[in-house]
Protein backbone atom coordinates (compact mmCIF):
# COMPACT_ATOMS: atom_id res chain seq x y z
CA UNK A 1 0.00 0.00 0.00
CA UNK A 2 1.08 3.59 -0.76
CA UNK A 3 1.17 5.03 2.89
CA UNK A 4 2.03 8.68 1.16
CA UNK A 5 -1.30 8.80 -0.63
CA UNK A 6 -3.15 9.09 3.19
CA UNK A 7 -4.53 12.37 3.38
CA UNK A 8 -2.78 13.38 6.34
CA UNK A 9 0.35 11.56 5.54
CA UNK A 10 0.14 13.59 1.79
CA UNK A 11 -0.89 17.38 3.81
CA UNK A 12 2.32 16.75 5.69
CA UNK A 13 5.13 15.29 2.56
CA UNK A 14 6.34 18.96 1.63
CA UNK A 15 8.01 19.46 5.29
CA UNK A 16 9.19 15.93 5.96
CA UNK A 17 13.10 15.15 6.68
CA UNK A 18 13.69 11.43 6.78
CA UNK A 19 15.64 8.99 9.11
CA UNK A 20 16.56 11.84 11.99
CA UNK A 21 18.55 10.92 15.10
CA UNK A 22 16.68 11.76 18.40
CA UNK A 23 18.62 11.59 21.84
CA UNK A 24 17.99 12.84 25.28
CA UNK A 25 18.90 12.46 28.56
CA UNK A 26 16.79 13.25 31.72
CA UNK A 27 17.92 12.81 35.04
CA UNK A 28 18.46 8.31 34.68
CA UNK A 29 16.21 8.22 31.92
CA UNK A 30 18.00 8.10 28.26
CA UNK A 31 16.20 7.92 24.98
CA UNK A 32 18.34 7.56 21.83
CA UNK A 33 16.61 6.66 18.34
CA UNK A 34 15.73 7.44 14.83
CA UNK A 35 12.43 8.85 13.60
CA UNK A 36 11.16 8.04 10.29
CA UNK A 37 10.39 11.45 9.65
CA UNK A 38 9.90 14.65 11.20
CA UNK A 39 7.74 17.58 10.22
CA UNK A 40 9.68 20.17 9.92
CA UNK A 41 8.48 23.64 8.98
CA UNK A 42 10.83 27.20 8.99
CA UNK A 43 13.42 24.95 10.93
CA UNK A 44 10.76 24.14 13.55
CA UNK A 45 10.33 20.53 14.31
CA UNK A 46 6.40 20.58 14.25
CA UNK A 47 5.51 16.87 14.17
CA UNK A 48 7.08 13.49 13.87
CA UNK A 49 5.72 10.31 11.66
CA UNK A 50 6.60 6.72 12.84
CA UNK A 51 6.27 4.12 9.83
CA UNK A 52 5.42 0.44 11.10
CA UNK A 53 5.28 -2.89 8.96
CA UNK A 54 3.53 -5.04 11.21
CA UNK A 55 0.67 -7.24 9.63
CA UNK A 56 -1.96 -7.06 12.49
CA UNK A 57 -0.27 -5.63 15.83
CA UNK A 58 -2.65 -5.89 18.81
CA UNK A 59 -3.30 -3.26 21.28
CA UNK A 60 -0.75 -3.83 23.58
CA UNK A 61 1.95 -3.30 20.19
CA UNK A 62 0.18 -0.33 19.04
CA UNK A 63 0.09 1.25 22.90
CA UNK A 64 4.25 0.83 22.82
CA UNK A 65 4.13 2.72 19.51
CA UNK A 66 2.03 5.72 20.92
CA UNK A 67 4.31 5.49 23.87
CA UNK A 68 7.61 5.64 21.36
CA UNK A 69 5.65 8.60 19.00
CA UNK A 70 5.00 10.63 22.74
CA UNK A 71 8.48 10.44 23.93
CA UNK A 72 9.72 11.41 20.45
CA UNK A 73 7.56 14.26 21.18
CA UNK A 74 8.94 15.49 24.24
CA UNK A 75 12.45 15.36 22.70
CA UNK A 76 11.80 17.47 20.06
CA UNK A 77 9.09 19.29 21.17
CA UNK A 78 6.93 19.21 18.06
CA UNK A 79 3.19 19.67 18.66
CA UNK A 80 1.89 15.60 17.47
CA UNK A 81 2.81 12.67 15.60
CA UNK A 82 1.53 9.64 14.30
CA UNK A 83 2.01 5.85 13.91
CA UNK A 84 1.84 5.11 10.36
CA UNK A 85 0.86 1.43 9.96
CA UNK A 86 1.70 0.66 6.09
CA UNK A 87 0.16 -2.74 5.58
CA UNK A 88 -3.62 -1.68 6.27
CA UNK A 89 -3.15 2.26 5.60
CA UNK A 90 -4.06 3.48 9.81
CA UNK A 91 -2.71 6.08 11.53
CA UNK A 92 -2.89 6.46 15.51
CA UNK A 93 -1.90 10.46 15.72
CA UNK A 94 -0.74 11.77 19.45
CA UNK A 95 -1.34 15.22 20.29
CA UNK A 96 -2.41 17.85 18.36
CA UNK A 97 -3.37 16.57 14.53
CA UNK A 98 -4.99 20.02 14.03
CA UNK A 99 -3.05 22.10 15.13
CA UNK A 100 -0.26 20.70 13.00
CA UNK A 101 -1.95 20.28 10.03
CA UNK A 102 -3.18 23.92 10.38
CA UNK A 103 0.56 25.54 10.65
CA UNK A 104 1.52 23.26 7.39
CA UNK A 105 -1.65 24.70 5.54
CA UNK A 106 -0.87 28.08 6.89
CA UNK A 107 2.78 27.36 5.06
CA UNK A 108 1.33 25.66 1.87
CA UNK A 109 -0.90 28.84 1.24
CA UNK A 110 1.80 31.47 1.70
CA UNK A 111 3.91 29.54 -0.66
CA UNK A 112 1.38 29.65 -2.96
CA UNK A 113 0.99 32.94 -3.28
CA UNK A 114 4.25 33.57 -3.53
CA UNK A 115 4.36 31.81 -6.61
CA UNK A 116 1.36 33.20 -7.70
CA UNK A 117 3.01 36.42 -7.59
CA UNK A 118 5.90 35.68 -9.41
CA UNK A 119 4.32 34.74 -12.34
Amino acid sequence: RDTFAIKDVAAVLPFLEAEVPVWNADGPMLLAGRVDALIVRESRVLGVLDWKSDVMPSPQVKSRYVTQVSDYLAVTGAIAGAVVFMTNSELIWVGDREGLLAQLNTAQAAISGATHEKR
